[in-house]
């Protein structure tokens, strides 16, 4: 089996990325949250960044 390697990035070049945090129940609990589009759910994300310092 051949080895695998990875690249790492390590501090500003991370920077280059863009991350959106997004609860993990939205899309787990299909009971509550299952009639919301995944649309709707990272809109969630894009939008509660904006008041919480993550």
């Amino acid at each position: 089996m051949p080895k695998i390697e990875f690249d790492y990035y390590y501090g500003a070049e991370s920077e280059q990325f863009s991350f959106v945090r997004v609860p993990r129940v939205l899309f787990t609990d299909k009971e509550h949250f299952g009639d919301l589009s995944n649309d709707a759910k990272l809109l969630y994300g894009s939008i509660i960044k904006d008041y919480y310092i993550i």
